[in-house]
């Protein structure tokens, strides 16, 4: 009986003594705590006794435009410990960072919608570490941006509802008098002049410095061409443009003739917009945006 109570005895000491052991045990895994934080405020966590990698990752919704900061310090505070400020809803692209002893502090300008993350790392473990962090971020600055992102969606809205009405809105060159790398005859050019049509009025542009036009003359190396401005009237009537060279000007038979007109140069008084891009060859001009340069060629057959 007495041997039979020293057994059990021993057996209860052995099983008590490996709980606790076992519960004193080091932790040899990684520590992971996250926390939402919902407003601005001081924070305090521990992080427990571990031989690895430890990390706290504090999730905040922001607006874009909103500036957040934040400020640790720690106990004991001879360790190193990392800092970031991610952007979830960019990747987790990082916005801030920072490593070094206790205090340390950091912020970012968070420049979309959506989650973010303070994460705060200890990769080497240790010893229990108490951790106290200030969070901050600006309401005001959040309803601001909540406010500019509406009025900016809202006129991205209206500007880009319709590709058609975006277009219409821009005057195109419809038509030119001259065929695009073919030939005209002398009389052409000197008596009826070149003639260039667009879809709408042209009363309001000014195009006197956003013409050009040039001559190709043979240049002082073999096979090499010199192109040189060539001198207009120019009249604006209605939709059309016409342009006449002068008349003293000699200019050889077979050489080439091109024209330039260039938005960025053509004064538009009431913003109607000009889209240009392109050349003879395909027409009406344009690219669907505003802007850009017109550019043809034509030779004299005589």
């Amino acid at each position: 009986m007495n041997r039979s109570t020293n057994i059990n005895t021993r057996f209860i000491v052995v099983f008590f003594l490996s709980l606790y052991f076992l519960s004193a045990a080091p932790v040899w895994s990684d520590i992971e705590i996250r926390k939402r934080v919902e407003r601005p405020g001081e924070l305090q966590i521990l992080l427990p006794y571990s031989r690895e990698k430890r990390a706290v990752r504090l999730e905040l919704s922001l607006f874009a435009g909103t500036c957040v900061s934040a400020i640790a310090s720690w106990n004991p505070g001879d360790r190193n410990l990392s800092a970031r400020i991610l952007s979830r809803v960019k990747n987790d692209r990082e916005l801030s960072n920072i490593y070094g002893q206790s205090p340390i502090a950091m912020g970012a300008a968070v420049d979309s919608d959506g989650l973010h993350e303070i994460v705060l790392e200890d990769a080497r473990g240790g010893d229990t570490v108490l951790l106290t962090i200030q969070i901050s971020w600006s309401e005001a600055l959040k309803e601001t941006a909540r406010e500019i992102r509406n009025v900016r969606e809202e006129a991205e809205r209206i500007f880009y509802s319709s590709d058609t009405t975006q277009q219409n809105h821009l005057n195109r060159i419809e038509w030119i008098s001259w065929p695009e790398g073919g030939t005209i005859s002398r009389n052409e050019l000197f008596g009826k002049g070149l003639t260039i049509r667009f879809e709408h009025e042209l009363s309001a542009l000014q195009f006197s410095q956003g013409i050009r036009l040039e001559i190709g003359l043979t240049g002082t190396q073999h096979g090499l061409t010199r192109y040189e401005e060539v001198l207009f009237t120019l009249k604006q009537s209605g939709k059309e443009l016409s342009l006449k060279p002068s008349t003293t000007l000699f200019v050889p038979k077979n050489v080439p003739l091109r024209i330039y007109i260039d938005s960025e140069l053509i004064r538009d008084f009431e913003r109607a917009g000009l889209d240009l891009e392109g050349s003879g060859f395909k027409l009406p001009s344009g690219d669907g945006r505003a802007g850009g340069i017109f550019r043809s060629q034509f030779f004299l057959k005589d």
